[in-house]
């Protein structure tokens, strides 16, 4: 009779299908991502990766999953964190204090507004659940995709709900890269301060850097500085998430009692500052720096493979319009509310 392979063995070789499956994926959606077509939009490979996803799962069917089950899991939960972390060699704290107080003011009222009246609108007024407010406020408040992925552990939210939240971001992040360049010629302000528009309130990384490419370099320097910023501020908002239960979810801490709980509190998030606080030190070389950074696109896309993956059209059409409603409502208020912010802090 052969033996069962311990849980807690290093390796769980039944991680290798769902692993072998998703990297596969991966790897694909990381080379369309470098094709012109889709390059020239700034469609990422996070993007490409969960569609991939989703249509594999939802064409092949659900007989596979029990196959592939653990190691779908592994990538959608532990390289996801991996990811997160990593991420934090794209920045520097002097190139982000750089900003001044302004840029940090900017950051900090449209993040909090955009939650709030993600938060209100979500729940009070469309009626949906918490987790779907709150990862489609934080995905636009914050860095798209990658804060949704990031909220996503620290709220226990359903993959559904993950991939509800990641399409609206993108959808609205996408028409923001191509509406912003547009804009710019009929508002009467520098191409310096209007980069600094882009970067705090587009949604993505990449749409970022090609809206504020579009419009010029000095622009795009701007927009990207005060995007990272933006990006920075989310682990201070994981750790002030991971402090309040969730009792939305019936997440009361321990025995029903609510309080801070150190089990919960997404370590991750604290590393993400570290390694940005290394980076800023340790004069790594080139090489290391960047084959680093692909690590990360690699952990980060196969987190969104394994996202699409669990997830079944069915379940996401029956979420209805209303988490677009909620997208719509987000995007008008970045581009005029976060245009005034902006306005009112440069005047300061």
């Amino acid at each position: 009779m052969e033996k069962s392979i311990p849980v807690n063995n290093f390796f769980n070789h039944s991680l290798i299908p769902g692993i072998g499956v998703v990297l596969l994926l991966a790897v694909v959606s990381v080379l369309m991502s470098q094709l012109d077509t889709f390059s020239s939009i700034g469609v990422s490979p996070l993007t490409i990766g969960i569609v991939l996803g989703i249509v594999v799962v939802n064409v092949v069917g659900r007989k596979y999953e029990p196959i592939v089950d653990e190691g779908v899991d592994f990538a959608k939960s532990r390289l996801l964190k991996l990811g997160v972390i990593l991420f934090g060699l794209h920045f520097t704290y002097g190139e982000v204090l750089s900003l001044g107080w302004r840029g940090l003011g900017i950051d900090l009222s449209i993040i909090i507004s955009v939650l709030t009246l993600s938060l209100l609108v979500g729940r009070y007024v469309l009626k949906l659940d918490y987790q779907t407010s709150l990862l489609v406020g934080a995905g636009s408040a914050i860095c798209g995709a990658a804060a949704v992925l990031a909220t996503a552990p620290v709220i226990k939210a359903k993959s559904e709900t993950v991939v509800i939240a990641v399409s609206t971001v993108v959808i609205f992040g996408t028409a923001s890269m191509f509406l912003y360049p547009v804009i710019w010629p009929y508002v009467d302000v520098s191409a310096t301060h209007f980069g600094v528009y882009i970067g705090s309130t587009i949604h993505e990384v990449a749409q970022v850097v090609a809206a504020g490419s579009a419009v010029g370099p000095e622009s795009a320097q701007n927009a990207v500085l005060e995007k990272m910023l933006r990006v920075i501020l989310l682990a201070p908002f994981l750790v002030i998430l991971a402090l309040f239960p969730n009792k939305q979810n019936g997440d009361d801490g321990e025995n029903g009692k609510s309080g801070i709980s150190l089990q919960h509190m997404p370590w991750f998030a604290l590393y993400f500052l570290i390694v940005i606080g290394a980076n800023s030190m340790i004069d790594l070389p080139d090489i290391v720096v960047s084959s680093l950074m692909e690590l990360d696109t690699l952990c980060l896309t196969m987190a969104m493979v394994a996202l699409g993956l669990k997830t079944h059209v069915s379940v996401v059409t029956h979420a209805g319009y209303k988490p677009l409603l909620l997208g719509v409502v987000l995007f008008l208020f970045l581009i005029v509310g976060g245009g005034g912010i902006n306005a009112l802090f440069l005047s300061l």
